[in-house]
């Protein structure tokens, strides 16, 4: 059972909702949770951002960009990100202290991803 405020905001606030509520189904009304709660959001002035998920980006090769969580990361930035990496195991592989090790692998782990997927990007020499 839903129960109304009688107070301006309220009332103002449901009437917001469940117009935001009418056009999101097409007057059908059945949402699931998920859209039910961004719908509320919405209706509360969030807009979409509420409706932001995290999902795996995308590499454009074109350009040498990545395409992820609604933003672009720049050719500079990944290889940038890159180095970090190489630098990173470079001085933990020499230690001899296993946790280093294993932070190592980690780390190259990283830097061999993204070579790999900037590797992918360039024609090959075939």
């Amino acid at each position: 059972m839903i129960r109304y405020c009688n107070s301006p905001f309220s009332s103002n606030f449901n009437i917001k909702f469940m117009r935001t509520l009418q056009q999101q189904t097409g007057g059908r009304m059945s949402l699931g949770r998920e859209d039910l709660i961004h719908s509320l959001a919405k209706s509360m002035g969030m807009g979409d951002a509420q409706k932001t998920k995290i999902a795996s980006g995308k590499y454009n090769v074109d350009s040498g960009t990545i395409f992820s969580n609604g933003h672009v990361i720049t050719k500079h930035t990944i290889e940038q990100s890159r180095l970090y990496f190489l630098n990173q195991y470079r001085k933990l592989a020499e230690k001899d202290d296993e946790g280093a090790k294993e932070l190592a692998a980690i780390y190259e782990v990283a830097f061999e991803a993204i070579s790999m997927m900037v590797e992918s990007g360039k024609p090959s020499d075939s």
